[in-house]
């Protein structure tokens, strides 16, 4: 009994420990993965802020367009970012429970609300949900190209623009470190400018004198209207990384933990099979005491 006892053990440390090699990979290759994905962010996330700024400088809530004006339609879109694949903790999960969440929000505002799937777990997720999906995008690279999001960007503004939906709200997750990350939502359109106006001032007034002056050429109509398309572009693209990022954190950190795990198992079982060892000598050194004196006797 003791040795088929050992036996069991040790093919449960093998598969432990095969269980090991895999989580440890797993571990590096998302290492790998959010390197390249924070690069990428890092090096972007400035010219987002930068068109931002720029945009709050020339337009505010008395600017006439397309992107700002309110329409008539009671339908709204939340948009889902979720990753392609599981094993990284609550982060699939977290994002479209705020989703969810916002959506609920708008239902109690009066709007129908359906829903925008990117990534194979934000569908999944939305289906166990039973929630209305319009569209969905899976990710085939490590990365998302500019091509990729552009092509969702020109989709979300046509389903606004069109007067289809109402209102667009994105929901992903934000990164800050490789153990730290925030579900966010926001609404993307229609556009919602800064409250500030700029003060008028007296002609003589040395305020007026020192005053920052800008020149729009070729007209501020055009170059609002650029600034809206590179806006939109990059916002999507912006979450994209922001949720890669967090999603290839979340997976290293969940494998590492998976390791640590996997090591405390193959210890406390290797403890157990030397118990198990210790048990079947003891047990083989009576019986053979035990058969030596039936034959003293």
């Amino acid at each position: 009994m003791g040795q088929g006892q050992s036996r069991e053990i040790k093919n449960k440390i093998g598969s432990v420990k095969n269980t090991q090699k895999i989580t440890n990979a797993m571990k590096l290759v998302s290492a790998s993965k959010l390197s390249k994905a924070t690069k990428e962010l890092n090096s972007f996330k400035p010219y987002v802020m930068g068109i931002g700024e720029i945009l709050g400088k020339v337009v505010n809530k008395s600017t006439f367009h397309p992107m700002i004006d309110v329409n008539k339609s009671k339908n709204a879109c939340v948009v889902v970012y979720a990753g392609e694949k599981a094993l990284c903790g609550a982060f699939n999960s977290n994002v479209i429970k705020e989703a969810i969440k916002t959506g609920t929000r708008l239902e109690g505002e009066g709007w129908t609300v359906k829903y925008f799937a990117i990534g194979k777990k934000a569908k999944e997720g939305l289906v166990s949900a039973s929630k209305e999906i319009i569209e969905t995008h899976l990710l085939k690279t490590p990365l998302p190209t500019k091509e990729f999001t552009s092509e969702i960007a020109s989709e979300l503004v046509e389903l606004f623009s069109s007067q289809e939906y109402g209102q667009v709200h994105i929901a992903y997750t934000e990164f800050k470190s490789a153990g730290a990350r925030q579900t966010k939502s926001y609404q993307l359109l229609p556009f919602v400018p800064s409250d500030e106006e700029v003060p008028e001032v007296e002609a003589g007034s040395d305020e007026n004198v020192f005053r920052t002056r800008y020149l729009f050429e070729p007209s501020k109509d055009a170059i609002i209207e650029e600034l809206f398309s590179i806006y939109f572009d990059s916002e999507v693209h912006r979450c994209f990384l922001d949720s890669l990022a967090s999603e290839y954190g979340a997976r290293m950190v969940a494998m590492d933990n998976a390791a640590k795990n996997a090591k405390e198992m193959i210890e406390a079982l290797t403890l157990k099979l030397n118990r198990a060892r210790q048990a079947a000598i003891t047990q083989e050194i009576a019986e053979i005491v035990g058969g030596a004196a039936s034959l003293g006797s």
